[in-house]
């Protein structure tokens, strides 16, 4: 039989394969040029261990996600390397089976076209098709879900003649016991729906199936009891509060505008799809089950993760929803009634669909384009070049990321040895090590970058002090990467003030009634903190006095000096509206008393924020609230413009 021949007698086959081709073509697109994430570096650096046992103990327990993805990179990763394109390609195949895998399920719950549109729609947008670019349990999950979704459809309504078939029916129950313990140890999200799946099943077991299904599922969940040990630490460690957000009231609302490429185009596109067909064919369209369990395997991950995140901890994302997502691709196309059009119609309907979303990914969205999260890969290349550039031994270099061995990575690429003086900065006793390395160098230029990680903005701020000049500079999401060089003809920031204090004078009202002679960074007076003395001087001022910056930042510092390594003092700013605080930020004193007894430096820096109204406040002052005894000097406030 020729391929013309072939096309007439399979045209919906031949269509789906032109479909996979786009797919596979998004997929494989720019797969290893792309800098590889946080949480890609991250797996990558758990997954090499020098034992099983080692990886299960720190490469597993360590993360919040089930132990399968982990031991499969650890595998992987042992025989083949940890290249980019290595790493990736099986989670690209994943991406690319996932849509074979939504397009069987779809035709086999409605037919042939509403599976091609949905598979199509798989195949296209960017939600399944960053995350099947990405070294991360998603594709997998996205893979496995369909999977068990599919013989879970097989063994509880089979065809005509496959009853009798008892090789088949225990054939198909392997494929759902496997596809099912797959999801549990991928992903928790894809546990959960593989749970919902699995309890589905319930309301449609007869006297034929019920033994067969219940059997299956004991099955599961003793492939499950592995995986335990590894899930009650997990559990117990809590959830994602610490960088995660509890979910909003627009959260819905945002997460389908991501699902159709945050693109009104596309989204009303495919829900004028899904309208037109459902009122044009209103007569034909039977509400089957299959249109309840598609909402409801969709809905149903997303108001449990909300309310989990709401009540319990932060553990809804988007990527833990990619899940569900196919499921609502069916919905959407499952009111098409493929025999009220011709083969072509359907046909060139299919492949127009497929063109115009990957066109609207590809060249209207920008996704190659675009970095979607923070990147490594490039801060390796700036460092090594302006290394070379400015001289790699008159340069300080810090890194502020959450390991050093995900910079490493690609300095190692690059056959680059690469000395870096600080890693992980993002909190206030990062700062502090900062601080000191910064009066402690004799470099001529500084390079800092940062990724994926908090980016306080002391670090800039510490840094110009002493390099004031900005002479290169890269920025990317959630990431960048700067040299600064010392300059003592710099220009001073623009709209610069500066207010302080040396408790000398009455420079902020009272600090003559508060000066005390028994210790002093400066001159002969400082503020003495005790039990009586819960705050300091406070700083006071109306906020729309500094209107004049445009992107106003405001730094606090004061020199401290307390025997107390455990002091909880803290120096705060606050913006008050109507005497009520709507923003507050502190530091911690014990963050920055590295030398207990010795004068030191607390900093805290912030962006100033837009008045809710003229009169409202910014404050700035020393808390003790532990009543502690210490000291504080040179109490200094001031607001410059961000440089960009």
């Amino acid at each position: 039989m020729s391929i013309s021949e072939r096309i007439k007698k399979y045209p919906e086959e031949t269509v789906l394969v032109f479909i996979l081709f786009i797919g596979a073509l998004l997929r494989f697109h720019h797969l290893e040029f792309t800098s590889l994430s946080n949480d890609e570096l991250s797996a990558i650096t758990r997954a090499k261990q020098d034992s099983f046992s080692a990886l299960i103990q720190n490469g597993v327990m360590t993360d919040f996600h089930p132990a399968g993805v982990e031991i499969f990179q650890y595998y992987w990763i042992k025989l083949f390397g940890d290249g980019v394109f290595i790493v990736r390609f099986p989670f690209a195949m994943a991406g690319i089976l996932s849509i074979f895998m939504l397009y069987l399920l779809a035709s086999r719950w409605f037919n042939k076209t509403t599976a091609l549109f949905a598979a199509a729609s798989l195949s296209f947008l960017q939600y399944p098709l960053l995350y099947s670019q990405l070294a991360r349990p998603y594709a997998f999950g996205i893979l496995f879900t369909l999977s068990a979704a599919y013989f879970w459809t097989r063994i509880l309504f089979q065809g005509t003649g496959e009853t009798a078939d008892r090789k088949k029916i225990l054939w198909l129950h392997i494929g759902f016991i496997l596809s099912m313990s797959a999801c549990m140890h991928t992903h928790y999200f894809a546990l959960m729906i593989s749970g919902i799946i699995g309890l589905s099943g319930f309301f449609f077991l007869n006297k034929e199936n019920y033994r067969r299904y219940i059997l299956s599922g004991i099955i599961i969940l003793l492939l499950f009891i592995p995986e335990m040990p590894v899930f009650r630490h997990q559990m117990s460690i809590g959830g994602l509060s610490e960088w995660l957000a509890k979910p909003d009231e627009n959260f819905f609302r945002s997460f389908i505008d991501y699902c159709f490429n945050d693109s009104r185009f596309i989204f009303y596109l495919c829900i004028g799809i899904c309208i037109a067909s459902f009122v044009h064919f209103r007569k034909q369209v039977e509400i089957t089950r299959y249109h309840w369990l598609s909402l409801a395997w969709f809905l149903l991950p997303f108001f449990i993760g909300y309310y989990y995140s709401i009540l319990r901890n932060p553990v809804l994302q988007y990527s833990t929803l990619l899940f569900g997502f196919p499921f609502i691709l069916i919905f959407i196309f499952s009111f098409i009634q493929p025999g009220a059009f011709t083969k072509p119609v359907i046909i060139t309907s299919v492949i127009l669909f497929l063109l115009i979303g990957s066109y609207n990914t590809v060249k209207v969205k920008h996704y190659y384009w675009t970095n979607h999260f923070g990147v490594f890969k490039e801060l390796a290349e700036d460092a090594a070049k302006w290394s070379d550039t400015y001289g790699e031994n008159k340069m300080a270099k810090v890194i502020n990321v959450i390991d050093a061995k995900y910079i490493n990575y690609y300095f190692d690429k690059m056959n680059r040895k690469m000395k870096i003086d600080l890693y992980r900065m993002d909190n206030q006793s990062g700062i502090a090590k900062l601080m000191s390395f910064v009066d402690t160098t004799s470099a001529t230029y500084f390079l800092y970058g940062w990724s994926n990680v908090a980016n306080l903005p002391e670090a800039e701020q510490v840094i110009m002090e002493k390099f004031p000049s900005i002479i290169a500079r890269d920025t990317f999401f959630n990431s960048s990467i700067t040299v600064f060089k010392r300059d003592p003809n710099a220009v001073i920031p623009k709209s610069h003030f500066n207010f302080v204090t040396d408790f000398e004078n009455d420079t902020w009202g009272d600090e003559t009634k508060l000066h005390n002679e028994e210790l002093a960074h400066s001159g002969k007076y400082s503020q003495k903190m005790n039990e009586q003395l819960e705050f300091s001087i406070n700083f006071s001022k109306k906020i729309t006095d500094f209107n004049s910056i445009p992107n106003g930042n405001v730094t606090a510092s004061v020199w401290i000096n307390s025997t107390d390594a455990d002091n909880d003092g803290k120096l705060v700013l606050e913006f008050d509206n109507n005497g009520k605080s709507f923003e507050w930020y502190s530091a911690d004193i014990k963050s920055f008393n590295l030398k207990p007894g010795e004068w030191q430096l607390v900093l805290l820096s912030r962006t100033l924020p837009k008045p809710k109204a003229s009169d409202d406040i910014m404050k700035a002052y020393v808390w003790n609230p532990g009543k502690k005894v210490f000291y504080i000097d040179d109490f200094k406030v001031t607001v410059t413009e961000v440089t960009k």
